[in-house]
């Protein structure tokens, strides 16, 4: 009996909130996590096992934004709670840990009757799942339980795992334990391998301990092949599995490599599972380090990802990327490389399931008419408008070793590849650029991208788009607006800014306050 839409429409309705936050608990002996259950209205299951505190003060909202300028935006809340003492402990640290416990909250009618625990997360609707982000106390009569979303989960590194001692090194000259062992994801090119042992020339290229790579495309020796996969194989003997390689002759200038990386990849099918096949594609990259690299305890588990999204999102978006990790990087920091290559954002949604969303591009959720009845009264205005632009620049196919001045005997084409980190590829719209006084060269913008034609389709998508200006509407909404999504298309009618014919625009910012049954709407045009 979870919420319907003429319930949210309601305006008599009574609107329950309930909160199941998790503490680490300090019991004069040891630490154990243990369950804290509070509302806004007494609720308790019809078995009594669970009781939930009616000390919630101002109910819950939280804020939750797709950035205009595709950055990652997180989602973040507050549960005040009244306290007049009784509660002051829950804020001493050497007895609870609030930091970093998961939280849900749910949504629904104290009138709802739940048998038992179970009965309530299927009767009530999950609004929030997320993880405490701390707790503290805004005056003498209140406790806030400060909450945001699932992505500081992924603010950890990627890998940590370094060389370590290795080989054979006269005098103990070793200089590279502390280096971290190279990750490769998908493919990428003249990356330098960590030398692992001069006495015999062994090199790694890629970290097999994590996963095995799917080839060792090339060695090169000073830009000049000494081994080429399935044509030159004389020059070194290769590992895929181990991740590593040992020539047969000694170098004479700097060694650089090119690699396809991690051969696994999920399937996004039956509930998700790890494959051991290679694929460079944005989205199964993502759902694999999230789900498979990082610390244990910050693994995302499949039911945590919105497999539909992620499906969707690598079926219609098949560009080819790559991005070599070789020191202490984020997962929240390489997922944002992966997904704003195609103009994307990670995200996760109110029930805590990692998204991949595009700006200008509507989710697959049904379109919403929303209407001056629909809207408070004198609440709209324009909250902002993205800057026009005429040109723009991606950079792709990354060089990860410039070498400026080659004396090698190879084509000269090759020399100023070597010599030059990006290429790149600039989409012009000269008649924007005369229309308003645009001179100003575009500000390059680097991609995992590795594929001149996808970097050519998306700086060609991103220039449509910004080459119009895109205003975004804010207003206060009624309850029946407390169920559009982020990414959303809806279709925006109103007497004021030009909106009397309706216009189509995209949500891209969403304020619930669930206990007052009104949401803070914004929308892109």
């Amino acid at each position: 009996m979870s919420y319907s839409q003429s319930w949210l429409e309601d305006t008599n309705a009574r609107r329950c909130i309930l909160v199941k936050a998790t503490v680490n608990y300090y019991n004069g002996s040891s630490w154990s996590e243990i369950i804290k259950y509070f509302s806004n209205y007494p609720y308790m299951t019809t078995d009594a096992a669970i009781v939930f505190l009616p000390i919630i003060a101002n109910g819950f909202s939280f804020s939750e934004e797709l950035s205009t300028s595709s950055g990652v935006s997180f989602s973040y809340g507050d549960i005040e709670l009244h306290n007049n003492g009784e509660y002051d402990n829950w804020l001493d640290t050497e007895t609870y840990i609030w930091t970093n416990r998961p939280v849900q909250v749910y949504y629904g009618d104290p009138s709802w009757i739940s048998a038992n625990e179970a009965a309530i997360y299927s009767s009530f609707e999950l609004i929030f799942d997320g993880l405490i982000s701390d707790i503290n106390s805004k005056n003498r009569t209140k406790i806030n339980i400060l909450v945001r979303d699932k992505m500081e989960k992924l603010n950890t590194p990627i890998t940590e795992n370094k060389l370590g001692a290795t080989g054979t090194w006269g005098g103990g000259g070793q200089t590279n334990s502390e280096n971290i062992k190279p990750l490769i994801l998908g493919e990428v090119h003249n990356i330098e391998p960590i030398l692992m042992d001069p006495s015999t020339l062994e090199y790694m290229f890629h970290d097999g301990s994590i996963g095995p790579a799917e080839q060792l495309i090339e060695i090169r020796d000073n830009g000049v092949p000494i081994y080429t996969a399935g044509v030159l194989t004389g020059g070194a003997t290769v590992d895929n599995t181990e991740g590593t390689f040992t020539l047969t002759a000694p170098l004479v200038g700097v060694c650089t490599v090119s690699v396809q990386g991690l051969k696994k990849s999920i399937d996004f099918t039956g509930g998700g599972s790890v494959l051991n096949t290679y694929n460079n594609n944005i989205a199964h990259l993502i759902a694999l380090i999230t789900t498979q690299l990082g610390k244990s305890y910050t693994k995302l588990a499949f039911n945590e990802l919105d497999l539909t999204n992620l499906s969707n999102f690598a079926t219609a978006n098949d560009a080819s990327v790559g991005i070599a990790i070789t020191d202490r990087e984020s997962l929240l920091g390489i997922c944002e490389q992966l997904a704003s290559s195609l103009g994307a954002q990670v995200y996760f949604t109110r029930q805590g399931l990692l998204q991949i969303l595009r700006l200008g591009v509507y989710t697959s959720d049904p379109s919403v008419d929303i209407t001056d009845s629909d809207i408070l009264q004198g609440s709209l205005y324009v909250s902002g408008r993205t800057s026009i632009v005429a040109a723009t620049k991606l950079g792709y196919a990354r060089n990860y070793t410039v070498q400026d001045n080659l004396l090698s005997a190879i084509p000269s084409k090759n020399k100023t590849m070597f010599a030059s980190e990006w290429y790149d590829i600039t989409v012009v719209d000269s008649t924007i650029k005369a229309l308003y006084k645009l001179n100003e060269d575009p500000v390059q913008k680097d991609t995992a991208l590795i594929v001149a034609a996808d970097a050519t389709a998306e700086a060609t998508r991103l220039n449509n788009y910004y080459k119009t200006l895109h205003p975004t509407y804010r207003f206060k909404a009624r309850s029946k607006l407390l169920s559009l999504k982020l990414g959303q298309e809806v279709t925006l009618t109103h007497n004021r800014f030009g909106l009397s014919g309706g216009k189509s625009g995209q949500v891209t910012f969403l304020g619930p306050d669930w206990s007052r049954g009104i949401i803070d709407v914004g929308v892109t045009i």
